[in-house]
């Protein structure tokens, strides 16, 4: 992958991480959705591991924020958690 389709394929991890989280969202299909069509990513065995990098990466990001504000419930966070296991 050239540096410049890098760039471009971060900067969009980055603007997808950033409006998801403001709204609440994961983003993976968004994320997806951009890598598809905008960057001709056709090969799901590499869009897959991508997107979950960008919403492993923006939960990463603003959890800490959500849990110094006390804006977390974390029981329901377990329940969702083992419920997505």
């Amino acid at each position: 992958m050239e540096v410049t389709t890098l760039a471009a394929v971060l900067g969009w991890g980055a603007l997808v991480g950033v409006v998801f989280s403001a709204i609440g969202a994961a983003g993976g299909i968004l994320t997806s959705f951009g890598l598809i069509t905008l960057f001709a990513m056709t090969d799901p065995n590499a869009v897959k591991p991508m997107t979950q990098i960008v919403v492993l990466a923006t939960a990463l990001t603003y959890v800490p924020g959500y849990l110094t504000r006390g804006a977390i419930v974390p029981a329901l966070g377990l329940l969702l958690g083992l419920g997505g296991v």
